[in-house]
């Protein structure tokens, strides 16, 4: 009696991957427009993108956003109320199909063609790890003239911090605009939704991800950050986010440097000092960071010095 074997070759697996991008306010239908584009050119990714719209209250802008539902693979859905920027994320995370997350901010640029294509090679290099991987992101000075503040200050942070030297301290160099993550981590570890307001989410959770031995891998696959608020609006956020770190202090020492500062200037006795200085300065210092010229030093003061006022109240 004969036996006659066949052997079948096996079929390489497919990617499976969602893309979340949380929008509020922002115009987005560029940025979905051009991942769209990327991932149908990627041979054997199973890809959605899901567009999703924590409550904004420009009725145009969602007017506007509402044309990617016809884009390919792409998921629009609108929440009816504002989450907040940690609990849109973890029920983007819950909503999503793949086991595999990219999430984007909503208000970065794509301007490199194989952007998708880099973190699809991320998962695929190493099939099998639980790993967050954070691509960075670049500035782009705004129109001649206008001298923004946030643009500044990003300038500042991002000049020089390529993979690598981010890589030198992987989970405080985390940021939550451009990074692929397991579902599996996000549903493990969800962010902390106290956090509701603007500022400090990632860093925080940089901090859980660093307690529980999840590592951060850093590549140069930067979206671009070209569209800045009004010197103003910037200033709102700077203060809500500081209200923030105050708020969760506890947790966030060791993983903010206003923090730690602010500690040194209590244990040193000069934070009484710094508090006079902000109360009888902090009208001119506002004015002149809502100007025409601000400055990183007068900006860097504020900051301080609101947060040493907060820290102080009863």
């Amino acid at each position: 009696m004969f036996c006659t074997l066949f052997f079948v070759p096996s079929l390489p697996q497919m990617t499976t991957l969602s893309i979340l991008i949380p929008t509020y306010n922002s115009d987005c239908v560029q940025l979905v427009s051009a991942l769209s584009a990327q991932v149908q050119a990627i041979e054997g990714l199973d890809c959605e993108i899901v567009v999703s719209d924590d409550g904004s209250t420009r009725t145009d802008i969602m007017e506007h956003n509402r044309q990617v539902s016809t884009m390919p693979m792409v998921r629009y859905v609108e929440q009816s109320k504002n989450l907040g920027r940690a609990a849109h994320r973890n029920l983007l995370a819950g909503m999503a199909k793949h086991p595999w997350l990219l999430f984007i901010d909503s208000h970065m640029a794509v301007r490199d063609d194989s952007f998708v294509r880099r973190y699809v090679e991320q998962i695929e290099a190493r099939a099998g790890e639980e790993f967050v991987c954070y691509g960075g992101y670049e500035t782009v000075p705004p129109p001649e003239g206008r001298q923004s503040l946030r643009y500044i200050y990003e300038k500042k942070y991002t000049d020089g911090h390529t993979a690598s030297v981010r890589q030198q301290h992987e989970h405080q160099e985390f940021h939550t605009c451009n990074f692929l993550v397991p579902r599996s981590v996000m549903l493990r570890y969800p962010f902390d939704e106290r956090l509701r307001g603007y500022g400090y989410e990632d860093v925080l959770w940089g901090k859980v991800l660093s307690e529980a031995a999840v590592p951060v891998c850093h590549i140069d696959n930067a979206l671009f950050f070209d569209r800045f608020e009004s010197n103003e609006s910037y200033m709102l956020k700077t203060e809500e986010a500081l209200r923030s770190l105050h708020d969760m202090s506890g947790q966030m020492r060791g993983y903010s440097r206003l923090l730690a500062l602010s500690d040194k200037l209590r244990r040193w006795h000069l934070s009484g000092a710094v508090r006079l200085w902000h109360r009888l300065t902090c009208g001119m210092e506002r004015r002149h960071l809502c100007g025409q010229r601000p400055t990183l030093l007068v900006f860097n003061l504020y900051r301080l010095g609101y947060l040493l006022r907060i820290q102080h109240q009863p």
